[in-house]
């Protein structure tokens, strides 16, 4: 195996080389100061742009300078670089996200996805994560993660958190070509380009990504042998992106501008139910797959009525199919099941942005989202050739809503503590099946000086059941007498910055109600167990110590997080989502040329997640997750930049965490190398 990876190794860097003479970058990122780094804005927070200390979420930015340095090659390698987050990969499901606990079965519904401000949640299962990874990084500008509810400007989807993504967005021509080899068959391209006329602006971005047979080991139990075997999944992704932007100045102060995107997803041999089904499950093919194809378009106008009023408004349109498949012939059902499943969505945001002298802002509007699940049919090919096609009856379900919507801040200045600032925002939901929902939030900002900030913020959120929560599945019951769960947050934060360091620290604690979990039925419903159920209390709580330095030729980035989660009605935790988890990052600039990056993550975790079936469950647990990656990059020219990235440097066997009671978990990617070339023209 190792004489496999060093020949696979020796062989990846020799056509590299060859490459790197033909090709070539983007602009020096090595010495970026922390008063630059600090002062970059971020937008999911507010309809107005802020910088981390004017922000009144706890909020991480992301870009490509940020995503190269870490040598993440996914949005859910990314994902699980950020903090209070992890996103191992699930049952038929690109990444299961949580953020700040609370991680089980249901733990992708709650986060609001977005791209470029367009809500990308599918209405059977409430996520946007199941074809995460189908947003390659390298058509996106920028990511930005919410840690706590942002329904006071983002709906009902974000409950437990926000990832907001934005793509290719340069304010000048340029052109770029990126590439990238390395070991497990990883192989990207892109091309990314803007050209700009007299009045108008066009924008295309095509890539391409594939990670092939990545070779991860699991084990699994098998009672009647009394062994602990093992079995292999190749986790093969290919992803492919095309986004085209075109927009016009038609007159002074007024932008038009019509957006095409196509994101597809194939993913083979992702997990599988692992002993849902009792030992030992699905054994050495405890595998699953998922496709997605999405199209989209967004038509939108920007107008200045002023200098300090501003009006937006844009429409959007857009289709997902995804198809999943199990085989399950090698168990006790004995069937492979196959889900084709597509959805339409379409909606509208009006919003007027006004600025006052005394650096007041206030933004107020208008959203529309509608939604319909076109198709759902279910094929499965029993152990004797029978071949069965259902629709479901769900198909044709149709969901919209109306909401309208206040983001504002106002400053006071009171005796002589400095400036203070009155954050609020609340959102009104009114959707066909539920009553009105109403979110708001309040912050206030206490700047102590010109560097340290402390803030007090509240917000309440909620989530309404899907699809899958109301009408079940063919394992769950369905459930018509669903009612949105609610979330209240309250969080304290001290951040301060010195010329050469930023450091912060929050407090947090979550009380969520009414949440929505699957129990165990009294009553077997036709032969069906379970039932998703509003059920009792839940809180998170922990904090988040965060410090950012910049001094000579080093910079140092931790993150350290400490989150407990557990269920008030039965006092049990949910004790796998790490209840320490840290980050580490140390970079060197040798010189203009030369910049060394890296990057350690420790997660501590205690036992097994909570699942959805009765099944007696593998012990996931006590674990520890470490794992160091480094990256080597090397401008070679003003225009071309290398980079040498080794994953897992010391070559851990690692795990996440997993719902289906997995033994030890989700396999973690073996030691593995990349190298590529960027070439600014």
């Amino acid at each position: 195996m190792k004489q496999h990876f060093v020949t696979k190794l020796i062989t990846t860097i020799s056509i590299q080389c060859f490459s790197v003479s033909l090709f070539a970058h983007e602009r020096d990122l090595f010495s970026i100061s922390l008063e630059e780094l600090m002062d970059i804005k971020v937008t999911s927070t507010s309809y107005f742009d802020q910088t981390r200390m004017d922000a009144s979420s706890s909020v991480t930015h992301s870009d490509p300078a940020h995503w190269q340095e870490l040598g993440v090659r996914t949005m859910g390698e990314l994902l699980n670089n950020m903090p209070s987050t992890i996103s191992p990969q699930g049952f038929a499901s690109s990444r299961v996200t949580s953020i700040r606990g609370f991680f089980d079965f249901n733990s992708n519904s709650g986060i609001a996805t977005r791209l470029d401000d367009i809500p990308v949640n599918k209405l059977r299962s409430g996520t946007g994560m199941l074809g995460i990874e189908g947003f390659d990084l390298a058509t996106l500008s920028n990511v930005e993660l919410i840690r706590g509810p942002g329904s006071a400007m983002h709906g009902a989807d974000a409950f437990h958190g926000v990832i907001s993504m934005q793509t290719y967005a340069p304010t000048e021509a340029t052109k770029t070509v990126q590439l990238e080899a390395g070991t497990e068959q990883d192989g990207a391209g892109s091309v990314l380009a803007h050209f700009e006329g007299e009045q108008q602006g066009l924008t295309t971005v095509l890539s391409q990504r594939k990670l092939g047979d990545q070779a991860l080991q699991y084990e699994y139990n098998e009672p009647a042998l009394g062994q602990v075997r093992s079995g292999e999944r190749s986790n093969e992704l290919e992803i492919s992106n095309l986004v085209v932007k075109y927009s016009a100045h038609v007159r002074t102060g007024t932008e038009l501008y019509a957006n095409a995107y196509l994101f597809n997803m194939d993913a083979n041999q992702l997990p599988g139910i692992g002993a849902t089904l009792g030992e030992p499950g699905m054994a050495d093919k405890d595998w699953s797959y998922y496709r997605s194809l999405t199209s989209l378009m967004k038509l939108g106008m920007n107008h200045e009525w002023s200098d300090q009023s501003k009006f937006s408004v844009f429409g959007y349109y857009w289709k997902n199919e995804d198809v999943y498949n199990t085989d399950f012939r090698d168990t006790v059902l004995g069937v492979n099941v196959e889900e084709q499943r597509q959805e339409s969505h379409w909606g509208l945001q009006a919003i007027n942005r006004h600025s006052f002298d005394n650096g007041a802002n206030l933004a107020y509007g208008y959203e529309y989202r509608g939604a319909v699940l076109d198709e759902f049919n279910v094929t499965t090919l029993n152990n004797s050739g029978a071949l069965t096609e259902v629709q479901r009856e769900e198909a044709g379900t149709e969901s919209d809503s109306h909401s309208l919507l206040l983001d504002g801040r106002y400053p006071l200045y009171l005796f002589d503590l400095g400036k203070t600032e009155i954050v609020y925002g609340l959102r009104l939901d009114e959707f066909e099946e539920f009553d009105l929902q109403t979110s708001p939030r309040l912050g206030l900002l206490q700047h102590l000086n010109d560097r340290t900030v402390i803030k007090l913020l509240y917000g309440q959120a909620f989530r309404a059941p899907n699809l899958l929560e109301r009408f079940g599945s063919e394992q769950i019951a369905a459930n018509d007498d669903l009612q949105p769960e609610a979330l209240e947050t309250i969080e304290l934060v001290l951040q301060t910055q010195f010329e050469h360091l930023f450091a912060g620290i929050t407090l947090f604690a979550n009380d969520w109600s009414d949440a929505i979990r699957t129990e165990a039925l009294d009553v077997p419903v036709n032969g069906v167990d379970f039932q998703f159920q509003n059920t009792g209390q839940n809180k998170a709580y922990g904090f988040e110590l965060e410090t950012l330095a910049r001094w000579n030729k080093f910079r140092f980035d931790t993150m350290l997080s400490h989150v407990r989660s557990k269920n008030d009605d039965t006092d049990e935790f949910f004790d796998a989502f790490p209840d320490w988890m840290l980050n580490i990052g140390v970079g060197y600039t040798f010189n203009a040329n030369w910049d060394l990056y890296s990057s350690t993550r420790y997660h501590h975790r205690r036992q097994a997640a909570e699942v959805f079936s009765a099944a007696a469950m593998a012990n996931q647990g006590p674990e520890t997750f470490l794992r160091t990656d480094i990256v080597l990059a090397w401008m070679v020219s003003s225009s071309l930049t290398t980079r040498m990235t080794i994953r897992n440097l010391f070559n851990r066997d690692d795990f996440q965490p997993g719902y289906m009671g997995q033994v030890k978990g989700v396999p973690d990617n073996g030691i593995n190398l990349s190298l590529s070339a960027s070439w600014h023209l």
